[in-house]
């Protein structure tokens, strides 16, 4: 039961960690389709 234990937090564990990067990166890439609309929408504005 306890080795039960430990193997549902190691692979908590490794899930948590796998996940951490590709919900950076999907911010990341969030980010980066957002910005050039801000940029268009600021620029046009001027123009």
């Amino acid at each position: 039961m306890a080795l039960l234990l430990v193997l549902f937090i190691a692979f908590f564990v490794v899930v948590f960690l796998f996940l951490l990067p590709i919900l950076f990166s999907l911010q990341a890439v969030g980010s980066l389709f957002v910005y050039p609309r801000q940029l268009r929408a600021i620029f046009g504005n001027r123009i």
